[in-house]
C-alpha cells in the first residue's frame, strides 16, 4: 500500500467478504519512487471488528533511499495525522477515512469524488448514508465531509420517493471552503501555493422519472437545474440498466448540458482537489455558456465488480472530458484503476491527464502482494503551479487475525 495522491480508492482497502476477527494485525512493506526519489514503504496495521464498528488504525512510514530520512511532507502539516486512520466503518452507514468514488444524485454536481488526490496534504474524511429502507420513510440522506482537520469540501443530498419509486425528486448542495480563487506566487512552509481564496457554492434540484419497474430492465428521464456560484446549468438526459446473464448488469446514459455562463457542470469529481489550483482565476472556459453533451456506459458485476466509460464535450473550446475506471475486487486478483482527463488539451493528452492503478493478489490467508502506479500532479520544489509525475510503489503484505 502506498498514499499516492490519485490512489485515495485504490489504498482503501476493496470490500470483500472476510471472516470476522475480533483482532487483526498486518505489516507491509514496499519499494518505489515517490516525487522522483527512491523510497522504501513501512506500513504496520492494527484492526478490530465487533458490535458493528471496524476499526484499522495504521503508521505508514516512506522513507526516502537518497538520505535514509522520513519523507518530510507526509508529516509537516496537523492535518497529516489522519494518515494513521486506515479506516472506520459504522455498519453500512457511516465510513471515516478516504472517499471513493462519492457521487450525489445524477452526478452533475459531485461525481466519482476522491479527497485523497492531493498526497502531499492529506485529507480525512467522513460518508454516511441512510437509504429509505433505513430512515423508515421514503426519504434518503446522504452526506461527506472530505476533511475534518482542516478547511473541507462538503456535500449532501435528501430525495424523496413518489409513487411506489417511479418518481424521484432530490436536493443536493456542496461546497469548497477554501477555494483559491487566484494565485499570488511562490509557495509556503507546507508547498500550498499562495494564493486569494473564497468559497464555491453549487445547489441542484434534480427529478427522475421510471415508468416501468419490477422488469430486468429499466429507463429513467432525469432532469437536474443548477447553479454554480453565479453560473445556472440545466442538465437533460436519459439513463437506463438492463440485466445479463452471470449476474451482469448493464447501464448506458445520454445527457444534454444547457451551460450558462460560468456554469461548469459536475465540478467536485475526481480530480477537483488539483484542479482548483490548475485553474485558479481561469473562467475563460465557459464564460460565454455552451451546449454540452455527455455518453457514460458502465457494466456491473452484482454489488462488487464495475467497468465505466464516460464521455462528455462542449461546443467550446478548452472543455472535452474522458473518463474511464475499473473496479474488479475477485478473489484471485482484485483491481482498481482509472483515467481521467479534464482540461484544454485533447482527450488522450497526458499532460493534463490523471491516472492510476493499484493490483492485489492474495497468496495464501496471510500474505499478499500487489503494486501501484500513478500519473499524479504536485508542487515542485522550484515552482508554484502543480505539474505531473508519475509514480509507482511494489508491495508486499502480510496479516493475521487473532
Amino acid at each position: 500500500m502506498i498514499a499516492l495522491a490519485l490512489v485515495a480508492a485504490l489504498a482503501t482497502p476493496l470490500s470483500t467478504q472476510k471472516p470476522r476477527a475480533a483482532v487483526e494485525l498486518g505489516v507491509g512493506g514496499g519499494l518505489g519512487s515517490v516525487a522522483e526519489t527512491p523510497t522504501w514503504l513501512v506500513r504496520p496495521w492494527f484492526g478490530v471488528a465487533g458490535f458493528g464498528l471496524d476499526l484499522s488504525l495504521q503508521a505508514p512510514l516512506r522513507l526516502s533511499l537518497d538520505d535514509r530520512t522520513l519523507r518530510e511532507r507526509d508529516w509537516d502539516e496537523t492535518a497529516d495525522l489522519g494518515r494513521v486512520v486506515r479506516f472506520v466503518r459504522l455498519g453500512e452507514a457511516v465510513t471515516v477515512g478516504s472517499l471513493v468514488d462519492v457521487t450525489l444524485g445524477h452526478g452533475t454536481l459531485v461525481r466519482r469524488y476522491h479527497n485523497g488526490i492531493d498526497d502531499d496534504h492529506h485529507r480525512l474524511g467522513v460518508y454516511a448514508r441512510l437509504p429509505p429502507d433505513r430512515t423508515g420513510w421514503p426519504v434518503g440522506l446522504e452526506a461527506f465531509v472530505d476533511h475534518v482537520l482542516a478547511p473541507p469540501v462538503l456535500g449532501g443530498r435528501a430525495w424523496y420517493g413518489l409513487a411506489d419509486g417511479h418518481f424521484e425528486l432530490g436536493g443536493t448542495l456542496a461546497l469548497d471552503t477554501w477555494r483559491p480563487t487566484r494565485l499570488t506566487g511562490g509557495q509556503d512552509a507546507v508547498a500550498w501555493p499562495n494564493a486569494d481564496f473564497g468559497p464555491l457554492l453549487a445547489a441542484g434540484l434534480d427529478a427522475g422519472w421510471t415508468p416501468w419497474l419490477g422488469q430486468p430492465w429499466a429507463v429513467t428521464a432525469t432532469g437536474d437545474l443548477n447553479l454554480r456560484n453565479a453560473g445556472l446549468g440545466l442538465h437533460l438526459g436519459a439513463r437506463g440498466h438492463v440485466a445479463l446473464a452471470d449476474a451482469w448488469r448493464l447501464e448506458a446514459g445520454a445527457e444534454l448540458i444547457l451551460a450558462g455562463a460560468e456554469y461548469d457542470w459536475a465540478p467536485f469529481d475526481t480530480g477537483w482537489l488539483v484542479d482548483r489550483w490548475r485553474f485558479a482565476g481561469d473562467r475563460a472556459r465557459l464564460d460565454d455558456g455552451a451546449l454540452a453533451g455527455r455518453l457514460f456506459m458502465i457494466a456491473r458485476l452484482q454489488t462488487h465488480a464495475e467497468v465505466g466509460l464516460e464521455y462528455a464535450d462542449a461546443n467550446a473550446p478548452g472543455r472535452r472530458d474522458l473518463s474511464a475506471w475499473t473496479r474488479l475486487p475477485f478473489e484471485r486478483a482484485q483491481v482498481r484503476a482509472f483515467w481521467r482527463q479534464r482540461g484544454r488539451g485533447g482527450v488522450l493528452d497526458g499532460d493534463s491527464a490523471m491516472a492510476a492503478v493499484s493490483t492485489l493478489v492474495p497468496l495464501n490467508r496471510h500474505w499478499s502482494v500487489g503494486g501501484n502506479a500513478a500519473r499524479m500532479w504536485r508542487v515542485p520544489a522550484e515552482g508554484e503551479a502543480y505539474a505531473p509525475i508519475t509514480e509507482f510503489m511494489l508491495v508486499i503484505e502480510a496479516g493475521t487475525q487473532l
